[in-house]
């Protein structure tokens, strides 16, 4: 007979993905009660069941000063490296980094083990699950859910250990927190899957055939380290030769610009085309380096087998019947990607095969080193108020400094739209992308009044989604709706877009909480102006520079006196009373701009904001020169009479 177990939660977020860690994070924060299910045994996604904690970020202007993610993020970054830092002896070496890498990787500032990620991730969450503010089920899938009207009551999910045994999940909002979507089916909202055609959203890379089984490779990724000198080699996988004539000639050691008639080395650096530089295969994403560490419980190396060797695109599982058969296929063809790897092959020193790469059980939770789930790329993407797409972020079209603004912006990300080999044999595609936002809108769907997105699968293309499926984006996402799940209760909202002063309202509470939502390199969560600057921007009272990214925060009003004029010009034009402070701050003491920029956010702040900076629109430039808002200038009359200076000068 079926069992049926209830819980009750204020807020529910079905799949433990890396996104709903930052969500119910969130939650928590708020003084809400959190339900969290997830598939594996491991919560956490990508950095522990999918054992990829290799922070996929891109170096600039992604800034080890807390730039262009929240104080959340940065703080579980820390955590990660504090670890190791603290928890190990290092070497010489290591204890100079300034910024701690515990692997040396080359595609990523911040590396961990899986377990490391777990353990993180275990301490963060110690306190709400010992007083009961967390409930975590792991090991449990959605099956079924109850809607009335234009609200979710509850969703029911099976345990995946105990098959006759159900869980009814009760709470006041749903946030969907899982790598695929799984809800959206249950749900019956809309949502799309695959590729999109050119006419949907003429998309310059988009096919003109949408292909809804042309879904992104997923992978499998394999935990392993280096032990000379011993032999490690596994069983010949039975079905070997089929995936060598299958998919062997992806067969190769792959890094950045390596490819099948130009692969990397394992362990030293080489010239590819071009005089380009190809780094070391094993360290593309190493997660231990044991030169950082003189301590014997890190005696070697190890990394994480992520790469186009065991990437699988033959089948699409998402709303598939052979959902289990697929997936068992990418976990064959990562476990013969090893035996290739471990056999045949090239070695640095000559020769074919290295015996001595050891599958690393230990750090997956699995019996093989393959890691428990899949790393997956894409999966449903919600048919939102808002969809991004390639033209919404691609510099081909975007040619100012930032992507397509959002109003509504409740976080940002940087990343190449990577887009890796598709079912059916469409091709990959890499372009470069401006820095760009999470759109709120995007997080919604028109459907429901009490559910959003916690995870990759927002409103996105599947172009613009190759931009936004990282790992401090899709933290960022989640942080988003944690955030507004928390909001809408707080004031009784349903989840549908903001505008006015409710979305200043909201973004004010995520820019509190250290969360930016306008790209600035030189302005990190930790600047006392982080917040005005923030506010200011994205409700349009500080233009933004489409040249760069800087604000500049530590010049004078003296370099930038017209944008501080503008601003207060704009403040007059909209009433605003300043009474004295253009004088005290511009005219008389010339303290530092973002000095100037707090007292105007306060003011406002006090004083109550005009609508006109609280229009449902997005910011701009305004009419402004861009050649004198920020200006080394040397007043007039500071000398006596003319100097000429010398000839060639």
């Amino acid at each position: 007979m079926e069992k049926i177990n209830t819980a009750d939660a204020d807020i529910a977020i079905i799949g433990g993905s890396f996104g709903a860690i930052a969500a119910a994070q969130a939650c928590l924060e708020r003084g809400y009660r959190v339900i969290m299910t997830e598939q594996y045994p491991w919560i956490g996604g990508q950095v522990t069941s999918q054992a990829l904690c290799a922070l996929d970020e891109y170096h600039d202007p992604i800034s080890e000063g807390g730039v262009g993610y929240s104080r959340r993020y940065g703080q579980f970054r820390q955590a990660l490296r504090d670890y190791y830092t603290r928890g190990y002896k290092l070497s010489r070496f290591g204890s100079e980094q300034k910024h701690f890498n515990a692997g040396n990787s080359m595609n990523s500032m911040v590396v961990a083990e899986p377990t490391a990620a777990r353990q993180v991730i275990e301490d963060l969450f110690a306190d709400a699950v010992a007083d009961g503010r967390l409930q975590v089920y792991t090991e449990h899938v959605p099956v079924s859910a109850e809607v009335q009207g234009r609200r979710i009551q509850s969703v029911v999910c099976r345990s995946l250990r105990e098959d006759d045994s159900r869980l009814k999940i009760r709470a006041r909002f749903f946030l969907s927190g899982d790598e695929v979507g799984d809800l959206y089916p249950l749900l019956d909202i809309p949502y799309m899957i695959g590729s999109e055609s050119h006419a949907e959203y003429g998309e310059p890379h988009a096919p003109e055939l949408g292909n809804p089984e042309a879904v992104q490779s997923f992978t499998y990724c394999i935990a392993v380290e280096y032990a000379p000198g011993e032999d490690h080699t596994i069983d010949k996988p039975e079905d070997y030769e089929y995936w060598k004539a299958l998919h062997g000639h992806l067969f190769f050691l792959d890094a950045p610009g390596a490819r099948g008639s130009d692969p990397a080395l394992m362990f030293r650096a080489k010239k590819g085309r071009n005089e380009l530089p190809i780094p070391p295969a094993f360290y593309y994403r190493s997660v231990v380096d044991q030169r950082n560490f003189d301590d014997p419980r890190q005696p070697r190396s190890r990394t994480i087998i992520n790469t186009t060797g065991n990437d699988y695109f033959h089948g699409n599982f998402i709303d598939s019947p052979d959902k289990a058969r697929i997936q068992a296929e990418a976990r064959a063809l990562s476990r013969a990607y090893l035996y290739w790897i471990q056999t045949e092959a090239p070695r640095d020193d000559g020769g074919h095969g290295y015996p001595e790469i050891r599958p690393l059980p230990e750090l997956t939770g699995t019996p093989d080193g393959i890691a428990m789930g899949p790393y997956i790329r894409e999966g449903r993407r919600l048919k939102a108020y808002t969809v991004v797409t390639e033209n919404s972020i691609s510099s081909a079209v975007q040619l100012g400094a930032r992507a397509q603004p959002y109003r509504d912006s409740t976080g940002l990300g940087c990343f190449i739209i990577d887009i890796h080999r598709r079912v059916g044999g469409e091709e990959s595609i890499s372009q470069m992308a401006r820095p760009y936002q999470i759109p709120l809108s995007a997080l919604m769907t028109p459907e429901l009044d009490n559910f959003a997105v916690a995870g990759k699968g927002i409103g996105v293309t599947q172009i613009a989604n190759g931009a936004y499926r990282l790992h401090n984006i899709e933290w960022g996402i989640g942080e988003a709706a944690g955030e507004f799940a928390a909001f809408a209760l707080d004031e009784d909202l349903p989840s549908r877009p903001l505008e006015g002063l409710r979305l200043k309202a909201c973004q004010s509470r995520l820019v509190k909480a250290g969360v930016p939502l306008v790209w600035f390199e030189d302005l990190s969560y930790e600047h006392p102006a982080f917040e005005a600057v923030q506010m200011l921007t994205i409700c349009g009272l500080l233009p933004l520079d489409g040249r760069h990214l800087r604000l500049n925060p530590f010049y004078s009003v003296a370099r930038c006196r017209k944008l501080a004029d503008h601003i207060f010009d704009r403040l007059k034009a909209e009433g605003v009373d300043y009474g004295d402070l253009r004088q005290m701050v511009v005219e008389m003491h010339c303290t530092r701009f973002t000095e100037m920029l707090r007292h105007v956010y306060l003011l406002l702040e006090r004083v109550g904001w005009p609508e006109a900076f609280l229009a449902d629109a997005p910011f701009s430039l305004a009419d402004l020169d861009l050649d004198i808002l920020f200006q080394d200038i040397i007043p007039e009359g500071m000398h006596d009479k003319e100097v000429s200076l010398p000839a060639g000068r």
